[in-house]
């Protein structure tokens, strides 16, 4: 009840803060890690190798955003972006919460492990997408083929004959 009333109290306190700021620091960073510190003494409490381990996850995102601002501003699209949120909400926030029982006619469908497979397939596609756009399509394409080839054989074979011919006509244009 405590760390309720205290993640109150600083949410409030960094929301008047920031009203008062915003001007001169149009930023959240400092609220937001404040609260996120106060919520990680409270973690610390129950399981500390966690809190342990998300401190210096929040450490390192403190110390490297000014280079994840500009690599997010003028490398990533916007769609990029969006994805890539998606893909981290799929894993990260729908697993847990898919149920780990069998369910359907004969009990053969589990929805934790479709999801999985699910997530597999979406890990698979954007270790290809991101292969293509950092190493270009001569050793791009060979790395999605690989990746993909794990999953559906078939399907890799539609897809790469696909973007090679894409990739070809771009290049000859």
């Amino acid at each position: 009840m405590l760390l309720a009333v205290m993640a109150l109290a600083i949410a409030g306190l960094s929301l008047m803060a920031f009203r008062l700021s915003h001007e001169k620091d149009p930023g959240l960073t400092t609220e937001v890690a404040l609260l996120l510190t106060l919520l990680l003494g409270g973690l610390a409490m129950r399981e500390p190798a966690l809190a342990s381990g998300v401190a210096v996850l929040l450490a390192l995102l403190l110390t490297a955003r000014t280079v994840l601002h500009r690599f997010v501003s003028t490398i990533l699209s916007e769609a990029e972006l969006n994805d890539a949120l998606i893909l981290a909400a799929a894993a990260l926030v729908l697993l847990p919460l898919a149920p780990d029982q069998y369910l359907g006619p004969f009990n053969a469908l589990n929805p934790r492990t479709i999801w999985k497979i699910v997530i597999l397939i979406m890990s698979i596609s954007a270790t290809g997408y991101i292969s293509l756009r950092v190493m270009g399509p001569r050793i791009g394409l060979p790395i999605t083929g690989l990746a993909s080839g794990f999953v559906s054989s078939a399907a890799t074979i539609s897809s790469m004959g696909a973007r090679a011919a894409k990739e070809s006509r771009r290049l000859s244009d």
